[in-house]
């Protein structure tokens, strides 16, 4: 009588339980610490025909800008 073994589930359904937890503890540490996102602020000034208006609006809009 011959017994195969399997070995790539030597551990049966624990590995999976080990990375689903570790994933969740890696994610609670890290909102743990408050992360920030810092988005750099620049002043400019941009000279432009009337014409044109509405392609510099658009260019600002898209890179999230505001006109003051």
């Amino acid at each position: 009588m011959t017994i195969q073994s399997n070995d790539s589930d030597v551990y049966g359904p624990f590995g999976g339980q080990v990375i689903s937890t570790v994933k969740d503890l890696c994610k609670r540490s890290m909102l743990n610490a408050e992360p920030r996102l810092m988005e750099g602020v620049y002043l400019c000034n941009l000279l432009t025909t009337p014409e044109n208006y509405g392609i510099v609006y658009g260019l600002i809009n898209k890179c999230r800008g505001r006109v003051i």
